[in-house]
C-alpha cells in the first residue's frame, strides 16, 4: 500500500547545500538531505521508523496539500511543501531483507 504525506523542505541554511524534509502530519518525523533526491529517499526511513509500531489502520491522516500554512512553521526562505510517497510493501520488504542478513 502507499501512503501519500504532504512535506515541508526547507533549504539548509548558513550556504549547506540540501534541505530538511518536516511531515506536519508526523510529529517529530524528519529528515534531511543533500538534494531533493535524497531527501525522498531518506523520507521512507524517516515514516517507516516512526510508523513501525503503528497498525495501518491508525497511520495519521495526511492533511490537503493546500492547508498546510508554512507561517505557522519555522520555515526560512525557499521552503515549499510536496507529498512524498511513502511505499509501505517496499519498506517492509527492505526491512525483511536487513533483519534476516543481520
Amino acid at each position: 500500500m502507499k501512503y501519500y504525506y504532504p512535506a515541508i523542505f526547507s533549504p539548509k541554511g548558513s550556504g549547506l547545500k540540501g534541505y530538511t524534509l518536516e511531515f506536519p502530519d508526523m510529529k517529530g518525523c524528519f529528515t534531511m538531505g543533500d538534494d531533493i533526491n535524497e531527501c525522498m529517499w531518506m523520507a521512507q526511513e524517516a515514516i517507516g521508523l516512526m510508523l513501525d509500531d503503528v497498525a495501518e489502520k491508525d497511520y495519521p491522516t495526511p492533511s490537503h496539500i493546500l492547508d498546510i500554512d508554512l507561517s505557522k512553521y519555522d520555515c526560512p526562505e525557499g521552503s515549499f511543501v510536496s507529498f512524498v510517497c511513502f511505499d509501505k510493501e517496499k519498506y517492509d520488504a527492505d526491512n525483511k531483507q536487513i533483519k534476516t542478513a543481520g
